[in-house]
């Protein structure tokens, strides 16, 4: 249903920079407030990183505020949390992470964390999840999907 709201989340957002821009296109520069009620998720480990993101969400404008959360964290912890039933509105989710610089373990973890959401989540259905990873493990569950 092209018409629920989006839910897109950033997997090791870094300084945000991604989903500030996204928000603001898909938004189409309109106050959020009385539109869909989509939301822009980007989640970071690195304080480093982190603490940019949200120094620059501070500099957003109100109408991209209301859709964009910037947050320090572990992201497998996230995509167990927002699965819940409960965590809002209703949402399409699509999940992105650029982990180029990732090991293989760590890219499984992801995989298997955002299968669990895939498997799991009813009130916010995973829609597509775009990985780029170095390399891929091909057999895993959530590629035969």
């Amino acid at each position: 249903d092209s018409t629920r709201p989006i839910l897109f989340a950033d997997l090791g957002s870094g300084t945000g920079k991604m989903i500030v821009e996204l928000a603001h296109l898909l938004t189409n520069g309109a106050d959020a407030s009385g539109g869909a009620s989509h939301r822009f998720v980007g989640i970071e480990l690195d304080s480093g990183r982190a603490a940019v993101a949200e120094k620059a969400y501070q500099l957003l404008p109100r109408r991209l505020q209301q859709c964009v959360s910037l947050q320090e964290g572990d992201f497998l912890q996230w995509l167990s949390a927002v699965q819940a039933p409960g965590t809002g509105l209703a949402h399409d989710t699509t999940v992105f992470c650029c982990g180029v610089g990732f090991g293989q373990a760590f890219v499984s973890e992801i995989c298997d964390a955002i299968n669990v959401y895939r498997l799991n989540s009813v009130s916010n259905p995973l829609r597509a999840a775009v990985l780029l990873f170095r390399s891929h493990p091909k057999d895993h569950a959530l590629y035969a999907s």
